[in-house]
């Protein structure tokens, strides 16, 4: 109706035109998002990315995520990639070469920081600083949207 996908959304939900629960629903995971984004926030603090607790922080996967190669869409066609799968990803959730083998290295242990020196050392096409900057937003996106579960950040 000329409206972008989530202003229609939106419209609707504000008309309560959808069902009570669906609404509840939907503001429960607006309202953790957005502490998941607060918390973010605290954890960046710090005007150098080396000295944030973000980048101390250990990152852990949402139980039953992981990532498979599938075909997608990519350009009209379909092409090998890597979809994230798993509990809230309705459906496969496609993602980059990077995302998907940072995804692989988050075991628990290994904090932001470590993990964005593991991907420098195995991707050629950017430096360290790109490096690191792609791997923090995508942390970043994957703890909102709750694909990682948990930032530990320790005494950090």
């Amino acid at each position: 109706a000329g409206q972008p996908p989530a202003g229609y959304e939106r419209a609707v939900l504000d008309r309560g035109l959808a069902p009570a629960e669906f609404i509840d629903g939907v503001r429960a995971v607006e309202s953790e998002r957005e502490e998941r984004s607060r918390l973010l926030a605290d954890m960046r603090t710090h005007s150098e990315v080396g000295r944030t607790r973000l980048y101390h922080a250990v990152p852990r996967l949402a139980s039953g995520i992981h990532v498979e190669r599938k075909p997608v869409v990519a350009e009209g066609e379909f092409v090998w990639g890597h979809v994230i799968c798993g509990p809230g990803h309705d459906g496969d959730t496609p993602c980059s070469d990077l995302v998907a083998l940072m995804l692989s290295l988050i075991d628990g242990r290994l904090t932001v920081g470590e993990i964005a020196d593991c991907l420098s050392g195995q991707v050629y096409w950017a430096g360290d600083d790109r490096v690191l900057a792609a791997t923090i937003a995508a942390v970043e996106i994957l703890y909102v949207d709750g694909t990682i579960e948990m930032l530990d950040a320790g005494n950090g």
